[in-house]
Order: C-alpha cells, then structure tokens, then sequence
C-alpha cells in the first residue's frame, strides 16, 4: 500500500511539473524535458512531446503543412500526427475536416476543452484514430459526415456534457477496443449514422446510456452492428435504441446498470442475439411501443438473469424469442403486457421471484417448447405460477410447454379463447392446470402429474374444451369443479391419485405389518428350537 501511495504522488508531481513547464518554457525545450523525465506518467498513453496547441486541418494539404507529421498521404505511408498534449479550454483539440488522404493520429491527449470538442472528424475518409484521450470536453471523439474511418484503443472520460464517442450522419466507420467512462453517454449513434461497427468497446459510468442509437429524426435502416460491448455500471441502460431499426447486436454484456441492460423503444427489425444482461435494477431486456410501434425483433440465445424486476419484458408485436434464457429474476422470467402475434420457442425461465412466463392483455401469440420450473418462490405468502394467462389475453396458443415445481400451479390460465395442447404440468405446488373465471379455452392432450392439488382445476369456468389429457398421481384427483357449467370432459385418463397422507399413512401400515411379521417368524422358529 505505502509503495502504491509513492507512485500515485509521484504521478501527481510529474503531472504538475509538466503543465508548469508547457508554460514557462518554449516548446522545443519543453520536449527535450518531457522525453527526459519519462513522459509515461502523464497519461495511460505515453507522450512524447509537450506540444500543446490545437490542431486544425480542412483539406489535403494541411497535412503537409502540419507541423510533427509524417507520410504523404497514400495507403501504405499515411500522414501520422503522434505523441502530442494538447490543453486548451478555447477551441476543439483536434479538427480534420474535408480530407479523404490516409492519416493517423495516435497517442495524442486533449483535456480541458470545455463546451469544445475534443477530436472532431467532418466530411473524413480513411482516417484512423488509435490509443488516444479526450478528457473533460463535450464530445470527446465526434464524427460528423465521415465514411471508411477507423478509432480503435481511445479513451474518452469525464465528458460530462454531451458523449464519450458521437457519430452523425456517418456510414461505415469501425469503432474497435474503445472505452467511454463518467461521460453523459458513452457512445451515442445519432441520426443517419448507418453501417457503423462497434466491437469490443467499453462504456462504464456513465450517467445516461453506455450505448445510445438514436434514430429519432429519420425513417431509414440503420444497419449497425454491435458485437461483443461491455456497457455495465451507467446510470441509466447499457444500450439504448431509440426509433432505430435493422440494428444487430450480439454477444454484448450489459450487467449492474441503473434501469435496463438492453431497452429498445419504437424500435423494430432488431436482432438480439447471445447478449448476456445480468443484475440490472430494471429488466434485463425491455422492448415497449414508445408513442407508435415496437416490434419485429428477434431474440435468440440471450440471458436475461438476477435482475431486480424482469428477465425479458415485452409490450410490443410480432417478436420471436428462441432460445433465451431468464433465471433467477426478481419478478417475472418473461413478462408480456399488450403483446402480439409473436413466438416463443425453447426459452428457459427458472428460480424466479413471481411467474416464468406472464401475459396480460396479449392476443394471438404462440409459445412452443418452453420450460418453466422453480419460479414462485421469492415472496412469502405469495405463490406464482410456470405459466399465467390472464386478463383479455385470448387467441393463444400453447404447445409442448414444460411446468416443473413452481410455487404455485403449472398452467394458470384466468382468460378466454385461448388453446393449450401436449404440454407437461408436473410437481407443482397447487394444480396442474388451473382456469378460473376462463371460458371458451380448449385443453388437448396434456399431461398433469404428482401435482400437490389437482390435475385440472376450474372455478367459474364455462364452456371448455377438456380432453385426452393424462391426469396421473396428483393428490386431491384428476379434475375439480366449482361454480362451472357446460364444460366438455371426454377420454382423459386418471390413474394414481393419492393423497399424501394417505401414502404416508400406507408407508407406515406397510412397514408395520412387515415388522409384526418378523416378530411372529422369530417367536416360531424359537419355539421349534425349543
């Protein structure tokens, strides 16, 4: 600890030492004594000049005429501006605009720029901005108009007006290895910025989004792809898209942000794919309408696990969701509220606080294959369900569907219309299938067994369709009516329906019988001896 100490105000003094000298001395002797007391400690990027007046380039030949640089411009010897620090609260720290020549511009820091921008590209092509720093400006790395540029291994921090790293009206840039912390945003996508890639970027503590797309001020594709980002620890969600659309984002970690990992509002024609989304104080992933429509997205193979309220939660239309994952969330796995024509399919919601699967208010969606087990049990007092269908959601169709040793029943379905067929309802803590105050639903070919209850239970229920089910081993019976009328039973099976204590009460008859039998073979065969 004392020797961490020594070196943090050794780099305190170094720091303090350099600014007093960028001051008092020219620059010619100021590099000679930067390079001499070993510059490393101004920065995480080493500096080798104390050159700290701004850059302005517009047009070609201001390269040229650039003091420092080197190259000519072409493909393999760009124009290569390095190794500068740049402290001006004026002006923009660096500005290159109107420029389609090859450059670089690699180990530069700018600080101190105020209400400036700290690199500003406009109207730029094949320009690569590599491990450098923007400190304390408004954007810290701006892009306005530019096509085919490259920003890799910068880092923007404490840009506390605007954002870390901003594009508008940009195409075809790749932003790779980069890091945005204690910014408003981290990364901000603005209006026609298109066909960009962001890879393996960093945003962290930052007070709104780590990762803002915002499409508001246009009706176009955006085709942006982001792959492989860690936005965790910001204040409000790790990626936000806003009124964007035809975005792919995979195989990104958005974990411990203050609202939600992934939120997508009026947002539709995403692809959400291997994203990992965990203890978030929101939801995980959080599609709405906004004002107009959300919808059209494709999810597959992401988690959504141990947020403070929802896994995965949708009130949007015409979704598909394969084969995601929502674990051990505060309240819902996946939770649908005016919810659409969309498919679930092989998606996992297990441990979580209330129900694994919850829809209100949602019409004509199709769920096959999913499992839903352990979920209920995070309030005492309280009991959820595997699967819960209520309030006007009609027209659904569930199918091949697992519910295993949730709190409360398997299936529990408190609306009309809907058709639930081939699924498994086992070891729940109440019923099987549970329709309360549900009329017009139909009940083929599912299996209820060793639930606590009942295989199927209806409560003012009319008018519903219960067939070839196999209702085996639940422990109050088969099937339970109260208050109903003109429901349709025909060709279920009900087999094995004991109560627990009255196996209980078997168990210990049997065993008793075989000890009083042990006793009389013991009293025999000593009399015979005798």
């Amino acid at each position: 600890m004392k020797t961490k100490n020594f070196f943090l105000v050794l780099l305190y003094l170094l720091f303090g030492a350099s600014m007093v000298l960028s001051i008092v001395l020219p620059a010619s002797e100021r590099m000679q004594i930067v390079n001499n007391v070993g510059n490393d400690n101004l920065t995480e990027h080493p500096k080798a000049m104390g050159f700290d007046k701004n850059i302005v380039i517009d047009g070609n030949q201001d390269f040229a005429n650039q003091f420092g640089s080197t190259g000519d411009g072409s493909f393999g010897n760009p124009f290569k501006i390095k190794n500068l620090l740049i402290n001006n609260a004026s002006v923009n720290g660096i500005t290159i605009q109107n420029t389609d020549v090859y450059f670089i511009i690699e180990n530069v820091t700018v600080m101190n720029g105020g209400l400036h921008l700290g690199f500003y590209l406009s109207n730029v092509t094949n320009g690569e901005l590599k491990n450098n720093t923007a400190y304390s400006y408004y954007y810290g790395f701006a892009l306005y108009d530019c096509v085919n540029n490259t920003l890799k291994g910068n880092i923007a921090s404490y840009n506390d007006i605007g954002a870390g790293f901003a594009l508008d009206s940009s195409e075809n840039n790749l932003l790779i290895g980069n890091t945005a912390s204690f910014n408003t945003q981290g990364f901000y996508l603005g209006a026609l910025a298109n066909n960009n890639s962001l890879t393996e970027n960093t945003a962290i503590y930052n007070d709104h989004m780590g990762f803002y797309l915002d499409g508001s001020l246009v009706d176009s594709p955006s085709y942006n792809k982001l792959i492989g980002n860690n936005a965790s620890y910001n204040g409000q969600d790790g990626f936000y898209l806003d009124q964007s659309f035809e975005n792919t984002l995979t195989g990104n970690t958005a974990n411990i942000n203050t609202e939600n990992g992934i939120y997508l509002c009026t947002s539709y024609l995403n692809i959400l794919t291997g994203n990992m989304v965990e203890n978030n104080d929101e939801c995980g992933i959080y599609i709405t309408r906004g004002a107009s429509f959300s919808g059209l997205n494709i999810l597959t193979g992401n988690i959504a696990s141990n947020n403070n309220q929802f896994g995965i939660k949708l009130d949007s239309t015409g979704d598909k969701l394969i084969d995601n994952t929502a674990n051990k969330n505060g309240y819902d796995g996946f939770n649908f509220f005016e919810v659409y024509y969309s498919n679930l399919t092989n998606n996992i919601a297990s441990y979580n606080g209330e129900n694994g699967f919850f829809f209100s208010q949602s019409v004509a969606n199709t769920l096959t294959g999913n499992t839903a087990s352990y979920n209920g049990y995070g309030y005492v007092g309280l009991m959820y369900s595997g699967f819960v269908v209520i309030s006007y959601s009609e027209n659904n169709t569930l199918t091949s569907n697992i519910a295993t040793k949730n709190a409360m029943d398997g299936f529990g379905i408190h609306s009309n219309n809907n058709t639930i067929t081939k699924n498994t309802a086992n070891n729940n803590d109440n019923n099987g299938f549970s329709l309360i105050r549900s009329n017009n639903n139909t009940l083929v070919g599912n299996t209820a067994k060793s639930n606590e209850l009942y295989g199927i239970y209806l409560r003012e229920s009319n008018f519903n369709i219960i067939k070839q089910n196999s209702l085996l081993g639940n422990y109050e019976g088969c099937i339970k009516e109260i208050d109903c009328q003109m429901n349709i039973f025909s060709d279920n099976t009900c087999s094995n329906n004991l109560d627990p204590n009255l196996t209980i009460l078997i168990f210990i008859i049997v065993i008793s019988a075989i000890g009083i039998a042990a006793v009389v073979v013991v009293v025999i065969v000593k009399k015979k001896h005798h």
